[in-house]
């Protein structure tokens, strides 16, 4: 199942031209989770998930939980739109639970993320409480499925000419992923 926002993936109306470029960073807006309502370990997950792939990717630009720029939220709609064009079958086929990221850098990157390092972690240190990134993403809590991330950023969205070139790199990403699922259904080895 492919999440691509809070919510479970539902596909958007919202379209970039395919040649038009990637949003500029905006200036000044900064994702930030509503501090109200989280505990401290809580609003500390959300740093961690933030914070995963901060070095290789940039500035997580489509955080979990709190605001996300509009035009951030339209180009991962339109990104998502192209996945599911082009491998929406066979993810939902496996029921996998994958989440579309959007990311600051400027050095044109793809890449997949497995790590559930993090919900092991919360449930070893909080075993009466549901690891709070599910319910933000809208993913069921009692799942033993690993919650993907397939992060592109903005680099690479403002580098690609053409519909056509980000749906190679989509296609891509899913064929790795598949691949990974297919081999390690447990998902024992990272990715």
């Amino acid at each position: 199942m492919l999440i691509a926002s809070n919510n479970r993936y539902t596909s958007s109306s919202l379209h970039l031209r395919p040649r038009e470029a990637a949003p500029a960073e905006p200036k000044g807006v900064q994702p930030q989770a509503p501090k109200d309502g989280f505990s401290k370990d809580e609003q500390q997950e959300l740093d961690r998930w933030n914070e995963r792939n901060r070095f290789d990717m940039g500035e997580l630009k489509t955080p979990p939980a709190g605001q996300t720029d509009p035009e951030i939220e339209n180009a991962r709609g339109y990104v998502s739109d192209v996945l599911d064009r082009v491998a929406g079958d066979a993810l939902s086929k496996r029921g996998l639970e994958l989440r579309l990221e959007i990311y600051s850098g400027d050095v044109p990157q793809a890449a997949l993320d497995d790590n559930m390092y993090g919900e092991q972690a919360w449930k070893e240190q909080h075993p009466d409480k549901p690891w709070p990134v599910r319910a933000w993403l809208g993913a069921p809590d009692d799942s033993k499925a690993p919650i993907y991330r397939m992060a592109i950023n903005l680099g690479m969205l403002r580098a690609l000419e053409t519909e056509d070139e980000l749906a190679f790199i989509l296609a891509e990403q899913a064929e790795i992923l598949l691949d990974h699922d297919k081999r390690d259904p447990n998902n024992e080895e990272l990715l």
